[in-house]
């Protein structure tokens, strides 16, 4: 499962706190997360290299080319 969160980083206590519940993840269930600082910026598809699992990333690439955008 993949899902993108928002959350406030305490520098106090070295923790995240979740902005909205993280439903599907069950209590010390541990998981691996991305930061990314500023959210809400437009940026290019480009900066998502890595965030899809490689099936799911060959289906957007796919879906890229066939509408005429960039291959790289």
């Amino acid at each position: 499962m993949n899902k993108h969160i928002r959350a406030e980083y305490d520098a106090d206590t070295e923790s995240l706190r979740l902005i909205d519940p993280l439903d599907g993840i069950e209590n010390h269930q541990q998981i691996l997360i991305a930061v990314e600082e500023k959210m809400g910026e437009s940026r290019d598809w480009r900066a998502l290299r890595g965030s899809l699992p490689s099936e799911a990333a060959e289906d957007l690439r796919r879906v890229l080319i066939a509408s005429g955008g960039d291959e790289d």
